[in-house]
């Protein structure tokens, strides 16, 4: 008989191995006995996952002896929400790297498992979570949409994990980086544009020092920004040069980057995102067909995003559609604007729920409930 323990200031250490296995509120591995806390803003983060020790009944000692069945199957949303927890301890610079592949190839399973569970939830975390840290929930939006796409294209599940590994890292180099990019409005300096042309190469001499030795892993990293016309970096590679892997994160990195604000510019909607992809000025830089299996598989109006209705409703895609013009919505605001109690379901291939156009993000002040839109048991 096993029972769960609520965890409390003073039971675990920052610093110091954790004695026993962690779990979240809903039994849910969190993290292994033996890692470190590296500060008190990882340990506070860990609080609010509801952290809690499980133990057997019968043990005396209450030493734990594994992972223990979950109460429930988790949502996608809890289970990207663990990856981005511990992604973003194994990106610290201060954390323990032990086991550093192996901890990387237990996340992918999770975005796996997520994708499975719900494809379209899982694309619509992307856009509908909020309070998280750019620079990794930019590698975990890369590793959604690499997941989506190589499933369409059958790809053998060993490569799978490679492409996957490579999205979780893929900028492990300039975290702190990115994260003051984010915010920088001036002309980048030349020591800037040096570290960020060199981030690739940094990033897969520092995953070596990690112990990481997948070469699929480790030149799909090194190779996500070179461009099929040899205008990229940092090896100005062109055409099938470049691994196809690679080209594949290149999309995702690309158009997730795109879905984004920075100091210096609005966020693009989805469908102007992809339509720039296959026609915009840049489209040279795109495997063209892995462009066009992008975009059918995503779809214009991607899970999560807003939208207004001939009818003058506002809605949520919640589910691509047979056709990449007709999702499936859910109609949050009525034509007045008062929001519905629950979210109704429309289907964007009647002529009476036409989209008309995207909506911003930003003009939307109203609470979303995922586990509703996608149906979804907490």
């Amino acid at each position: 008989m096993k029972r769960t323990e609520k965890i409390n200031t003073g039971d675990i250490t920052v610093g110091k191995p954790l004695h026993l296995d962690v779990f979240d509120r809903n039994g849910l591995l969190l993290l292994k006995k033996g890692f470190v806390i590296q500060s008190q803003k990882q340990l506070n983060a860990l609080f609010q996952r509801g952290a809690c020790f499980m133990f057997d009944d019968i043990e005396e000692d209450l030493v734990q002896k594994g992972p223990t069945k979950q109460t429930h199957e988790p949502s996608p949303f809890e289970l990207i929400e663990d990856v981005y927890f511990q992604l973003s301890v194994l990106c610290d610079k201060k954390s323990l790297k032990s086991n550093f592949s192996f901890r990387i190839s237990e996340l992918c399973k999770k975005i796996q498992w997520a994708c499975q569970l719900n494809a379209d939830a899982s694309l619509g975390t992307i856009l509908l979570s909020k309070n998280f840290t750019y620079s990794i929930a930019h590698q975990i939006h890369c590793a959604i949409v690499c997941e989506i796409l190589s499933k369409f294209l059958n790809h053998p599940s060993l490569k799978q994990q490679s492409l996957l590994s490579a999205a979780l890292t893929m900028n492990i180099a300039m975290i702190e980086l990115q994260n003051m990019l984010f915010n920088h409005k001036e002309r980048l300096s030349d020591d800037l544009k040096r570290q960020v042309q060199n981030h690739p190469q940094t990033g897969v001499e520092l995953l070596r020092t990690y112990g990481v030795t997948d070469e699929i892993w480790l030149t799909t990293i090194l190779q996500h920004h070179e461009c099929m016309d040899g205008s990229g970096y940092p090896q100005g590679l062109r055409g099938k040069d470049i691994d196809y892997h690679a080209r594949i994160l290149t999309l995702a990195d690309v158009y997730c980057v795109k879905l984004f604000s920075r100091a210096y510019r609005l966020p693009l909607s989805p469908d102007v995102a992809a339509r720039k992809i296959i026609t915009g000025p840049h489209k040279q830089c795109f495997d063209q067909d892995l462009a066009e299996v992008f975009v059918k598989e995503i779809g214009i109006f991607h899970p999560g995003s807003y939208v207004r209705l001939i009818n003058g409703e506002v809605a949520v895609v919640t589910h691509r559609g047979e056709k990449i013009h007709h999702p499936i919505v859910h109609s949050v605001l009525k034509a007045d604007g008062v929001p519905f109690a629950t979210p109704v379901k429309r289907d964007c291939s009647e002529e009476q729920y036409a989209i008309i156009n995207s909506i911003p993000p930003q003009d939307i002040h109203i609470e979303i409930n995922k586990l509703l839109l996608w149906d979804i048991k907490g």
